[in-house]
């Protein structure tokens, strides 16, 4: 038996036959994350009318947050087997589409709600940038988040999503208004504050990226690996030391982070810390053994350290995955 608290009442979701009760019961199990619960409701107001198009609607959101995608579509073909113009129906058959990485599908789908219904058309236009830029389609990102604005309540993501992008095409001041626009909805909205860091970076306004990052930390904690981008901000302001500690305290959140170690092996050959260098860009090729740049600096670093046989063996191995310039090291330092 069912049974669902909601304020001062009980019931049990067998025992109910009138739909616009078992609708807004489970509803109510839905929005306070009793999923099993909502369903046994959907299933009790389909038994009553097995043409209620809006539970079985309901209940493929349920399957859908349970990772029951095959039962979802089920249930949303046969709500489409029922009403044929129900932008609902082609709303979350695109929003399964989107999460098995099936974004060309979904796009189609979400084209389907802005030609049936008007009201959520802004939605539409937002579901369908975001799987444009999953297929990095820039242009049409951009155009989709115009659209989005024109008819969207929330602009905070729009917003947000074409200045990601701006970044992408290079334009920068553009970026920049929208991510501080985004940020000025949400102060504390991680990816518009780290795209936002990002900007201020390419734009060579470091201190006030670093300003941005640091907030971004103080609202994440370690949800975010922001490192990186801190410890690139601090290079470029001279602060070797500093971008050292970032680029540690990033790869201690993750270990196989390639990047990081490239880039804190960079900044201690600057500081001639040779032995430490080698180590992170032994751990840099290990993580990524296709990076020809990662070895080229390995033998780099090995010829300061006097290991010339292996760093003949990096040159080698740079050169076989395509750096030129591996070649030239090879005709100065290495045994033909």
């Amino acid at each position: 038996m069912t049974q669902w608290k909601n304020d001062t009442y009980l019931f049990d979701a067998t025992k109910i036959t009138n739909i616009d009760k078992l609708l807004e019961f489970g509803w109510h199990a839905f929005e306070a994350g009793q999923y099993y619960i909502s369903i046994d409701c959907y299933n009790q107001a389909i038994r009553v009318d097995n043409r209620c198009e809006k539970a079985y609607i309901q209940r493929a959101r349920c399957r859908l947050l349970l990772n029951d995608g095959e039962g979802a579509v089920r249930d949303l073909r046969k709500a489409w087997n029922i009403n044929q113009n129900c932008a609902e129906t082609y709303h979350f058959l695109g929003y399964y589409l989107f999460g098995d990485n099936r974004f060309k599908e979904a796009i189609w789908f979400y084209d389907q709600v802005i030609e049936l219904n008007k009201e959520y058309v802004g939605e539409a236009h937002f579901n369908k940038a975001v799987a444009l830029s999953k297929l990095g389609e820039v242009d049409s990102v951009i155009q989709e988040c115009n659209l989005a604005l024109e008819g969207y309540v929330h602009k905070l993501l729009p917003l947000s999503l074409r200045g990601a992008t701006y970044i992408k095409k290079e334009m920068l001041k553009e970026a920049l208004d929208d991510l501080t626009n985004a940020v000025e909805l949400n102060p504390n909205d991680h990816f518009s504050l780290i795209n936002k860091g990002h900007a201020l970076l390419l734009l060579r306004r470091h201190k006030e990226a670093l300003e941005v990052l640091d907030h971004l930390e103080s609202v994440t904690g370690e949800q975010f690996n922001i490192s990186g981008l801190k410890g690139i901000g601090e290079l470029l302001q001279g602060n070797q030391t500093k971008a050292v500690f970032e680029f540690s305290k990033g790869i201690g959140l993750d270990e196989t982070n390639r990047s990081l170690y490239s880039l804190r092996g960079s900044v201690k050959v600057m500081l001639e810390n040779y032995l430490g260098a080698e180590l992170d860009f032994q751990k840099a090729v290990n993580l990524d053994p296709n990076n020809g740049e990662d070895y080229l600096k390995l033998g780099k670093i090995q010829l300061k350290l006097k290991k010339v046989a292996e760093a003949c063996l990096s040159f080698n191995r740079a050169g076989d995955l395509g750096c030129k310039e591996a070649y030239d090291e090879i005709k100065e330092h290495c045994k033909q």
